[in-house]
C-alpha cells in the first residue's frame, strides 16, 4: 500500500530571506535639467573629482544641506 502524501509547511525564513525594505521603498530617479554657464559646470565637475563625488551627488548634498537649514 502506498504511503499517504502529507503537506509540510516551511517557516517563512526557510523559504526566502527577509524582504529587502530598502529595495522595496527605493524611489525611481527622475531627470532634472539645469541651464548653467559652461565654466560653472566645469568648476562643479573639477570639485566633484576632488571630492570623489558625482555631480548628481554634490547637487543632492548641497540641496539637502540648504533645505535642512531653513
Amino acid at each position: 500500500m502506498a504511503k499517504p502524501l502529507t503537506i509540510k509547511t516551511k517557516k517563512t525564513e526557510d523559504v526566502r530571506p527577509s524582504v529587502p525594505v530598502a529595495e522595496v521603498t527605493k524611489e525611481t530617479p527622475v531627470r532634472l535639467n539645469l541651464n548653467i554657464a559652461p565654466s560653472l559646470r566645469d568648476t562643479w565637475k573639477m570639485e566633484g573629482v576632488k571630492r570623489r563625488m558625482t555631480m548628481t551627488g554634490m547637487i543632492e548634498a548641497a540641496m539637502n544641506e540648504y533645505l535642512n537649514k531653513k
